[in-house]
């Protein structure tokens, strides 16, 4: 009972040659020398891929030409599609808001085999309870 605190006798050296090795550490600079840096930073410029060329867009041109409000607005959504897609989610949200809860759970359950929440949603309703019988 009396051995639990002590240290086993391979462990007995182990904390003066670790304290040495921390020492050693703390008196290494840990900053780079100015010839790795150079080294890096050519090895990372190598790396890079060339200059992109300016691509412009003819939704632009036409936008910044025409310098209506609608034109600008259109070419802020991102053109015919994006008023497009805006306009079909404006859409399913009037629709969703209108028809209400109550017809689209009907569709629902239909799909799910059920015709209430409490079926559709039970998590018991498989479970075994014979699983626990002596």
């Amino acid at each position: 009972m009396s051995d639990l605190g002590k240290k086993p006798d391979r462990l007995d050296g182990f904390d003066a040659e670790l304290d040495a090795l921390f020492s050693e550490a703390r008196a290494v600079s840990g900053a780079p020398t100015s010839d790795l840096m150079a080294r890096v930073l050519a090895d990372a410029a190598s790396m890079q891929p060339p200059e992109p060329q300016a691509v412009v867009h003819a939704a632009v041109h036409t936008a910044s030409a025409k310098t209506g409000l609608m034109a600008q607005l259109l070419a802020s959504l991102g053109g015919w599609a994006g008023l497009a897609s805006l306009s079909a989610a404006t859409v399913a949200g009037v629709w969703i808001g209108v028809a209400g809860p109550e017809t689209l759970t009907d569709p629902l359950f239909a799909v799910l085999g059920t015709e209430s929440a409490f079926e559709a949603f039970d998590g018991a309703s498989s479970f075994d309870f014979t699983a626990f019988e002596g």
